[in-house]
């Protein structure tokens, strides 16, 4: 009884340790010295309150420099949160202290950016109310919603999608830079403009896609498409599901090198077309050719077993041409040197069909 007490006193002092590993506490606030600071302004939106009563400094440095470190992970050059407060110290030696303060699940925190988050003693929230009934009545952005990450290159917006690069090696060169951001729930306007932060390198995929490199890893952005791209996305994974689906699982569908053209009344679209699809689950023993692989001893029966449930892909160069009654049109490149496009079915790529 004694040795599984002292195992599980062993197990929580670990899962401990291995916490206070990946979330270590926060570094100690960085704040100007008091004798620096001739201002310090707290700022909501366009309403701002300065304060430049050596007492009053004196008294928010005091309180600031008393709050709690959190565990709380800052990555980002503004709290992603929708609502904040900026507090600026304008100093003797011009040095930036960005500080940003919220509520989030009815506690206050102040936040540094790349530093620390801070959870904030009541004495600091008594400077907030001389801004909060002014900002209350400018706020028009309250119902707005947080977009998704976004980021504008030469005039085109590209769209985070949860993924990371698929991309192994890479060059070192960037084709360029994140410069300038916008608010979570605003829409870049003006190239190498994003709505999560500046700062950050990037370089393109392809026509549609760039690789964004963000906190140790490389994250796939595609180019926000119209209309046309989205019926076209759905159209094909539909014929897809449709053909395929009796003889695998599909478990992706990709299009790359996407190129759009109006021609007279109609929509022309080139693009490359992978499905990632395996097998369905079933013992490799029992599959005929593998089954006749292990009787005979072919030297190949274990890759052949070890490959049957893996992921595979199919590829496919493909035409689509909406026309002016939005009926669509499937072709196929049949040269296996240049373009000839030739009408086709999904059902075509069915082999013995």
């Amino acid at each position: 009884m004694c040795m599984v007490i002292f195992f599980i006193f062993i197990v929580i002092i670990g899962a401990l340790i291995l916490y206070m590993n990946i979330f270590p506490l926060a570094k100690p606030i960085e704040l100007p010295m008091e004798n620096e600071v001739y201002a310090i302004e707290i700022e909501k939106e366009n309403t701002m309150v300065k304060y430049i009563d050596d007492g009053e400094i004196v008294e928010i440095l005091k309180i600031i420099s008393n709050t709690k470190p959190t565990r709380i992970i800052t990555a980002h050059e503004r709290p992603m949160i929708r609502e904040y407060i900026t507090i600026n110290f304008n100093t003797k030696e011009d040095r930036l202290y960005p500080s940003y303060i919220y509520n989030k699940n009815s506690k206050w925190y102040i936040e540094q950016p790349y530093i620390g988050v801070y959870e904030i003693k009541k004495g600091l929230l008594d400077f907030l109310p001389y801004i909060e009934p002014l900002n209350q009545k400018k706020n028009t952005k309250q119902e707005l919603a947080d977009l998704i990450p976004m980021v504008m290159i030469k005039g085109k917006l590209y769209l985070d999608t949860g993924k990371e690069s698929d991309i192994s090696g890479r060059c070192g060169v960037m084709d360029g830079e994140i410069t300038s951001t916008v608010e979570p729930f605003e829409k870049p306007t003006q190239d190498n403009q994003s709505n999560f932060g500046s700062g950050y390198e990037y370089q393109f995929v392809d026509e549609n896609s760039i690789d964004i490199y963000m906190n140790g890893k490389w994250m796939r952005f595609e180019k926000e498409m119209d209309k046309a791209y989205d019926r076209i996305n759905e159209y094909m994974k539909e014929e897809s599901i449709a053909v395929f689906s009796p003889y695998y699982e599909l478990l992706d569908f990709q299009i790359s090198n996407y190129v759009e053209k109006n021609i007279d009344e109609s929509i022309e679209a080139t693009f490359f077309y992978k499905i990632i699809y395996k097998n369905y689950d079933k013992d490799p023993d029992t599959v005929e050719y593998i089954k006749q692989a292990k009787e005979s001893g072919n030297k190949n029966y274990q890759q052949m077993y070890d490959e049957y449930l893996e992921p595979k892909e199919m590829n496919f160069d493909l035409k689509v041409v909406i026309d002016k009654n939005d009926i669509i049109t499937l072709y196929s490149n049949v040269s296996p040197n240049g373009i000839e496009w030739e009408k086709t079915d999904m059902s075509d790529f069915i082999i013995g069909r």
